[in-house]
């Protein structure tokens, strides 16, 4: 001990173990990049040497760091250089931002981001290609929408595409139909907006990296330390270019997306390749859509609608992927938001639970967020995840009463899972969503439309308590990343991830709970946020 440099010690502080609930020790001393050890202030301060920094926590509560289970981060990096139209309440507003964005930049460039929800404009205003081609046709103009399910763009995009600009796409959905006229919108959904990527200019990290620097110091504000990102291989690239820089910040969690699936087998590039800062983690594989796009995949029709959504995977195309990826020792993240998409994977992976659970593999299913009651206890039989986002709840309250009314119970069930037996893991779907962990705790545990309190709240029976909320964001969000050893708990020898609450959410009303920050932040043993000294 006497040769154990100490460089942190943490004291008067409520220490929180997601497994032993609030510890006896006040105190924590940090060595390099882990926890060197727990005790009372009086022992612990006897390990004060000439260079450790000191602080007292002032008896605010000290928890693991949280962990982002689902985030598109190069997204939200880029998302701060592009046209943003989540808050634009009206086609007429959104058109307004596009023009202003394409005024600004030079002809013959893209115009990219989006946030465009149709869900929220005034009736009959539908996404159109012709109301991109009046602001420009000699720019690419190219815009998500809110849930990343569609992809609204000008004729040039759709002739570089290889689309008609007169002529639906097959299976061209509700959408990409004009409602009234019958003509084809210009708007891609699902598979068929994916050409688009291919055809956008790669970024690269110093073009990004001022708001990269920037999004990493926000994270660290609401005391997160990791993340697991769903990005493509160009994005991963922009990871390694930050780490060579000793920028990287977060611990990231990489899954590749499934159309790499065929490389990873010839190179053999396996799961848990990496370090504890940068990690190959599985594979992304799309099942269906989404509720905001009335895309997700049901077992029967949506509300006043002869559709019921689009299998962007057949069960035999999903059985092959998932094959490919258990044969290159790659977990899945499976995107599958409809009960009918989320039965048809439970039941591919069933196939493989023996084997996988062999090489240890630890599948997961993105959303969940309409499940039959007889496929809960699969979660808990094969041993997959639960990867939920409480904050889409929020959301999608009015989406599920107006499309899904009689099946609104069977929507986003995380007390359903809980009870069954699921390991839950909460992620915040960033920049589709706002990516403050509070918010999503507080959705998770009251269930109401914008978080507002005076709202009712949505079914109570599938409401979570914290403490299982806290090991969604820490623990077992460290296990599905195969962290579960080291990270995601306060305990000698693990990583030292950790963070100082603003307020106690164990002593605070249910309501305030959203209002929580970190005033204290260490990430792998390095102070990277401090409001208080």
């Amino acid at each position: 001990m006497k040769n154990t440099l100490i460089d942190l010690i943490v004291h008067n502080a409520l220490i929180y173990d997601p497994i032993e609930g609030h510890l006896s020790e006040n105190a924590l001393a940090v060595s390099k990049n882990r926890v060197f050890m727990l005790g009372k202030d009086s022992t612990v301060l006897l390990l004060k040497q000439p260079g450790t920094r000191v602080i007292n926590a002032g008896g605010r509560l000290l928890l693991p760091a949280f962990m982002d289970c689902h985030t598109h981060f190069i997204g939200y990096v880029r998302r701060q250089q592009e046209v943003r139209l989540e808050d634009c309440r009206s086609l007429s507003e959104t058109l307004k931002r596009i023009r202003k964005k394409v005024e600004q930049t030079p002809e013959g460039e893209w115009i990219t981001g989006g946030g465009w929800n149709q869900n929220i404009w005034e009736k009959g205003d539908y996404p159109h290609r012709k109301h991109l081609d009046e602001i420009s046709t000699r720019h690419y103009i190219a815009l998500d929408s809110k849930d990343w399910h569609t992809c609204w763009v000008n004729s040039p995009v759709l002739k570089m595409a290889g689309y008609s600009v007169d002529k639906p796409y097959d299976g061209a959905g509700h959408l990409a139909i004009d409602p009234v006229t019958g003509d084809f919108t210009g708007v891609l959904e699902e598979n068929n907006r994916l050409i688009v990527y291919d055809l956008m200019p790669d970024w690269t990290y110093e073009r990004i990296r001022y708001h990269f620097l920037q999004a990493t110091a926000d994270f660290y504000r609401y005391g997160f330390s990791s993340i697991h990102t769903v990005e493509s291989g160009n994005e991963f690239r922009i990871f390694q270019q930050a780490r060579r820089l000793e920028e990287l910040g977060l611990r990231t969690f990489w899954y590749m997306p499934v159309k790499l699936v065929d490389d990873a087998l010839n190179i053999s590039l396996e799961q848990d390749l990496g370090d504890d800062c940068l990690k190959v983690s599985g594979v992304k594989i799309f099942v269906d859509g989404s509720f905001g796009s009335q895309t997700a995949e049901l077992f029967e029709n949506y509300d006043n609608s002869n559709h019921s959504g689009v299998e962007s995977m057949t069960e035999s195309e999903l059985n092959l992927c998932v094959q490919k990826a258990v044969q290159a020792r790659l977990s899945c993240a499976i995107h599958a938001i409809g009960d009918r998409a989320v039965s048809k994977t439970l039941h591919v992976l069933e196939k493989f639970s023996p084997q996988s659970i062999n090489l240890g593999l630890r599948h997961r299913i993105e959303h969940v967020q309409l499940i039959q009651s007889d496929d809960l206890p699969l979660f808990r039989a094969y041993q997959i995840y639960a990867s939920v986002q409480p904050i889409h709840l929020a959301d999608d309250i009015p989406v599920i009463r107006k499309h899904l009314s009689s099946r609104a119970h069977l929507t986003y069930p995380f007390g359903s899972l809980k009870r069954k037996g699921a390991r839950l893991i909460f992620g915040s779907d960033t920049p589709i969503e706002d990516f403050n962990p509070w918010k999503a705790i507080y959705s998770a545990m009251e269930r109401k439309y914008q978080l507002q309190e005076k709202e009712e709240t949505f079914f109570p029976g599938e409401c979570l308590d914290l403490e299982t909320c806290l090991k969604a964001h820490t623990m077992r969000a460290a296990e599905s990343v195969g962290m579960g050893k080291k990270l995601g708990r306060i305990q000698p020898g693990w990583l030292a991830d950790f963070f100082l609450a603003s307020m106690n959410p164990f002593k605070i009303q249910s309501t305030e709970i959203k209002n929580i920050e970190s005033v204290f932040t260490v990430a792998n043993g390095k102070i990277v946020y401090d409001k208080i000294t």
